[in-house]
């Protein structure tokens, strides 16, 4: 499990991963229609990080765009659903992660979380 210690750490964290799912292949064959903002607002460490997937591009940035859907939750919560320990709708279902914004849009992104968990584990060094 990565522990982050900081805002900064995270927000270092997510845009290596970022950076890894763009020059990932695969991953941006899987988000080739996709046309979806999702800011991740970890509470614990005040922080917020928005990622976008459009037509197989990949971009992430610090901050919270309103227009996204928020998904909201612990720093340790996020570290579990990006290295696939768990899924969005348990964690959503436990109460663990809420949302600002469409449960269907929350359905569809997380397709793509998954697949997102190769390239979390491998910079968090979780392989």
């Amino acid at each position: 499990m990565a522990e982050f210690k900081t805002k900064d750490e995270l927000i270092a964290t997510l845009d290596k991963v970022v950076a890894a799912l763009g020059e990932d292949e695969t991953f941006k064959q899987r988000i080739s229609r996709a046309d979806m903002t999702i800011a991740f607002i970890v509470t614990d460490l005040d922080a917020a990080y928005t990622l976008k997937l459009n037509k197989g591009e990949v971009s992430g940035s610090e901050g919270d765009e309103a227009s996204a859907l928020g998904a909201i939750m612990s720093s340790a919560t996020l570290d579990r659903l990006l290295s696939g320990k768990i899924d969005g709708e348990s964690a959503y279902e436990m109460g663990s992660i809420r949302l600002r914004g469409s449960e269907w849009v929350a359905q569809t992104a997380a397709g793509y979380v998954y697949p997102m968990a190769r390239v979390y584990k491998q910079v968090t060094g979780q392989n």
